[in-house]
């Protein structure tokens, strides 16, 4: 299991891989992705650890959690403003940004085991030899030829090491390589809306100047031909020309967050990753940049990454959810498979956290509260992202898939009764 992850990390994205992706209707692929933070004298802060997620084309994946998860992280490490620690992330086919910590251990791990071997060997030599007679030729020789032996196994040993510290190192170049040269124009496909509308936007920059950077950076040049897509698309997001020679302090938070949308529609992208996009809101904008979203996504053909709290809204609005927590994706499913069964225990806390409108019903909402301690003993066995049924993952070992397997028979028998009550009544 291992050995086959590590080779999936190291994946070199050649035809025959992109080829596979293209068939699959696969825009956006995240194989093992690990990002982790130096916080000085040695330590490290693993802010995402081991995710791996698909995001088919025209599809809404929904990325949830608790603040401090890493989904901003996540986000942030797909579209290119940080350096990944370790995996690889492929956008149409092509690996755009990929780490070498595997690497790097492979080399410092397989220079540790040699010398061991190595130590062994002498260890193993140097006790044959004390058994050996050195009073006489023939004895003297049959050391020498001992030692000849020895010799041979340290120096296959050494050739052993180097082999396989040169072929990393060359998998290192090639993914370093990778990163340096992505496309510029490629990478322009994939845009990102940011959660604080204020901080997104340049102050000393008018709207104009701050929608048009992105074709700037992209060699358009022509000012008749920018102005006037800027005002096309201020218009498109629920605003109107006149705003372009304003500054983004002139602007409320809502119309500041159609700002940076229309910033991310102007490049014409194919993905875009909506960072938690309505979480600063007033809840009477929020619906209306939701509604704006599902627009701009069948209008352009958008394939949409969300990331937010409110699981309510997300099922609304995405047809996946991926659940993450302390830095690990712990189940994934389509969106009505998710509210259906919900198997982790962390997905149900998050479940019971949504606040219901009715006041008499949310008296009686019970609460669960999450404790990875007490719900799992990971001891003996380690958990495994595990499909349990068609499409639906959850972070389990075998103990706990066989618990789960029996909550669905559960709930499907409890949805089923509801139904029928419901049915009676009406």
């Amino acid at each position: 299991m291992t050995n086959e992850k590590n080779k999936d990390e190291n994946i070199v994205c050649n035809t025959k891989f992109r080829q596979e992706l293209v068939d699959n209707d696969i825009l956006l692929s995240v194989r093992h992705l690990k990002m982790f933070f130096t916080l000085g004298q040695g330590k490290r802060l693993k802010a995402v650890h081991d995710v791996s997620f698909d995001i088919k084309k025209g599809e809404c994946f929904g990325l949830v959690g608790e603040s401090g998860c890493g989904k901003t992280t996540t986000g942030r490490s797909i579209i290119g403003l940080h350096q990944i620690t370790s995996g690889s992330i492929y956008f149409k086919g092509y690996r755009i940004n990929a780490g070498s910590r595997w690497n790097e251990k492979e080399i410092k791990w397989k220079k540790i085991k040699g010398e061991n071997r190595i130590k062994e060997l002498r260890q193993e030599e140097k006790a044959r030899i004390e058994e050996m007679d050195n009073t006489t030729l023939e004895g003297n020789q049959k050391i020498a030829e001992l030692k000849e032996e020895y010799n041979q196994k340290v120096a296959a040993i050494h050739a052993e090491v180097n082999e396989v510290v040169k072929e990393q190192k060359k998998k290192i170049a090639a993914i370093r390589h990778d990163n340096k040269h992505v496309s510029r124009k490629l990478m322009s496909k994939m845009q990102m809306i940011f959660q604080d509308p204020i901080d997104s936007l340049d102050p000393r920059m008018t709207v104009e100047d701050i929608i048009q950077e992105g074709l700037k950076i992209q060699g358009f040049r022509n000012r008749e031909e920018n102005h006037k897509k800027a005002c096309e698309v201020l218009e498109e997001v629920g605003l109107i020309p006149d705003y372009c020679s304003r500054y983004p302090n002139e602007f409320s938070g809502g119309q500041r967050q159609r700002i940076g949308i229309a910033r991310a529609i102007i490049m014409n992208p194919d993905f875009m990753i909506c960072d938690e996009p309505i979480s600063a809101l007033d809840v009477s904008i929020r619906a209306q940049i939701i509604n704006l979203l599902n627009d701009l996504k069948v209008n352009h053909g958008l394939t949409l990454m969300f990331i937010a709290h409110d699981l309510s809204v997300v099922k609304y609005f995405c047809d996946r959810i991926a659940v993450m927590y302390f830095g690990e994706m712990v189940e994934l499913a389509s969106s009505d498979e998710l509210f259906r069964h919900p198997l982790h225990p962390y997905t149900r806390a998050l479940l019971s956290a949504i606040p219901k409108p009715d006041p008499l019903s949310e008296k009686q909402r019970q609460r669960i509260v999450y404790d990875p301690k007490k719900e799992h003993d990971y001891s003996k066995e380690a958990p495994t992202f595990t499909e349990i049924l068609p499409g639906h993952f959850v972070l389990a070992n075998k103990a706990e898939i066989e618990k789960y397997k029996k909550m669905i028979v559960e709930d499907d028998i409890k949805n089923a009764e509801k139904e029928k009550e419901d049915a009676e009544i009406q």
